[in-house]
């Protein structure tokens, strides 16, 4: 198999691989620019063939949750020993990649982050029930990985939940800690730096060493001039980290590269800020949502005769806090039939299906999974193909 346009390995020597280990790296952020997923699998696939072991290193912000799902499903399909490793950061679908190793490493350093799949705002209901799938098959990859409960990593990832190395491997999530040596250089990023995914990923870039820059000759030294305009170049020329005899040219390309970086810093705190309103403003607008769904279900189910009109203040307040709670509560006030009492025989148990039950009759799915087990397995099994972690 001839070797395809190589984006993704660093290290090589093409015509004689054999027994080399191969090293690909995740450093971008995951599609929209940065790694191609299926491109990164394709790549994969014609390494794991000429190679007979495989490094893949992260340090990404993460991205795409289609793109990333091409590299996982790559990554944890790979037909030789493969371990990934985490060198700054692997957030969101960085961090889902990152599992995808026979053997999972992170840097002392470094951060992992989970949090719930999102796509903008003014979500329609599919749009909801898409992500609520798409958070379901990020919680098996997560809890395939890890012993921890489903319900816990689920509550990690409605937070955001920021893990050290050592909080990763306590959870399950990583094999093995890296542990650098102090002369590394600096580990710790400042407020500025951790604002962010994107700063962060680029802090850690920063301090990876990717590029190692040759020596300089060696020049004479020059020693300072004693003339007053050459002595504030002179200052000039140290504040920047420049030699004594930098030329004009190189001088002022400092300064405008220090002016440009100045610039991108404010616009960057800008769209922190922007970026944190906007949080807000969709924190606020979810909370009016949900405040009007379950408003809406309770005067419902009072207009039912289910409940009475001086109980809907007290089931408001519970369906503020726990939705499903409530849901519960009002539908077991109805003494519902049990679901196998009404479908008698083999030809309608058949017929059941599990999206039209999550769709339409939420309330009977959450029955069979407490009190028909078995019938709930079977019809989750049907619908994804894979038995559920009860």
């Amino acid at each position: 198999m001839s070797a395809p346009k190589l984006q993704y390995l660093e290290n090589c020597n093409i015509s004689d691989t054999k027994n080399e280990v191969a090293v690909m790296r995740i450093y971008k952020p995951i599609g929209s620019g940065g790694i191609d997923g299926s491109r990164f699998a394709e790549e994969l696939h014609w390494v794991a063939e000429n190679y007979k072991s495989i490094a893949v290193r992260i340090n990404s912000p993460g991205g795409s949750v289609m793109e990333g799902y091409s590299i996982f499903s790559a990554l944890v399909n790979c037909k030789v020993p493969l371990v990934t490793y985490n060198d700054g950061i692997a957030a969101s679908m960085a961090g889902v990649c990152l599992l995808g190793g026979s053997e999972v490493y992170m840097a002392d350093y470094a951060k992992f982050m989970m949090h719930n799949p999102s796509t903008g705002t003014n979500l329609t209901d599919k749009e909801l029930e898409m992500l609520m799938h798409i958070k379901e098959s990020l919680l098996q990859i997560f809890t395939t990985r890890s012993p921890q409960k489903i319900e816990q990593m689920s509550a990690l990832m409605d937070v955001e939940t920021w893990l050290s190395a050592q909080q990763a491997l306590e959870m399950g999530l990583i094999d093995k800690i890296i542990s650098y040596p102090i002369q590394r250089g600096k580990t710790t990023p400042t407020e500025q730096e951790a604002s962010s995914p994107m700063n962060l990923y680029n802090f850690y870039n920063s301090i990876l060493g990717e590029i190692e820059v040759p020596q300089p000759e060696k020049k004479p030294e020059l020693k300072p001039s004693t003339k007053m305009e050459d002595k504030i170049l002179d200052n000039v020329k140290n504040s920047l980290g420049l030699a004594l005899d930098a030329s004009e040219k190189e001088t002022m390309k400092a300064i405008n590269t220090l002016q440009a970086k100045e610039m991108q810093n404010v616009e960057l705190q800008d769209l922190v800020n922007s970026l944190k309103a906007e949080n807000e403003a969709m924190k606020a607008e979810r909370e009016a949502e949900i405040k009007e769904r379950v408003i809406s279900f309770v005067e419902n189910n009072i207009k039912a005769g289910k409940l009475k009109a001086t109980k809907k203040d007290q089931f408001v307040k519970i369906g503020l806090m726990d939705f499903d709670l409530m849901v519960s509560t009002i539908n077991d006030m109805a003494a519902p039939s049990k679901f196998s009492e009404r479908i008698s025989t083999a030809d309608d148990k058949a017929t059941m299906n599990f999206a039209d039950l999550s769709n339409n009759h939420p309330e009977e799915l959450a029955r069979l999974r407490n009190e028909e087990t078995d019938t709930y397995i079977t019809l989750y099994k049907n619908h994804y193909g894979f038995a559920p972690k009860l």
